[in-house]
């Protein structure tokens, strides 16, 4: 699909070389997106385009009539790019093949045995246990690391 802006040549405009260099930059990706059916990102290009069209009549290197030429050209080309890029169609999901297999006989279902209370309270004793150690190995291995770093210390100091 062509799409296409006139006016950002930087002849008699005033319009600096990097300017129009920019303009012709954000013209190339509103061609591309088309090119490749995505009017999302066309949008957004035309939208950086007008952006930078304000910019520049703001900073003066575009006249007035020069920035509403270039902004018509942004309508028409948003027209177009409203009626004739589409994203492409999402092929269908194939239907996946359902192979049906015999079901097996149902099991006998066996209800899970409940813990009593002195099983409950024995491993929360030897859960209490085993915390309690592992916290007095760290305090131990805090003691040494600790007193390691001090030795260092006086020895870097003498």
């Amino acid at each position: 699909m062509p799409l296409g802006l006139a006016g950002c040549s930087g002849g008699t405009t005033g319009l600096a070389a990097a300017d129009a260099t920019d303009l012709h930059g954000r013209v190339a990706a509103m061609r591309a997106a088309a090119v490749l059916d995505n009017p999302d990102a066309a949008r957004t290009a035309l939208a950086q385009f007008r952006a930078d069209v304000a910019s520049l009549l703001e900073r003066g290197q575009l006249t007035p009539d020069q920035a509403v030429a270039l902004l018509g050209h942004a309508d028409a080309v948003a027209v177009q790019i409203s009626s004739e890029v589409r994203p492409p169609t999402p092929a269908p999901t194939p239907r996946p093949h359902v192979v049906t297999k015999a079901q097996p006989k149902p099991r006998k279902q066996t209800v899970a045995r409940t813990p009593d209370r002195d099983e409950l309270s024995s491993f929360w004793t030897l859960l209490r246990g085993r915390i309690a150690q592992r916290l007095k190995d760290q305090a131990r291995e805090h003691r040494r690391d600790r007193d390691r770093d001090r030795g260092r210390d006086e020895r870097g100091r003498a």
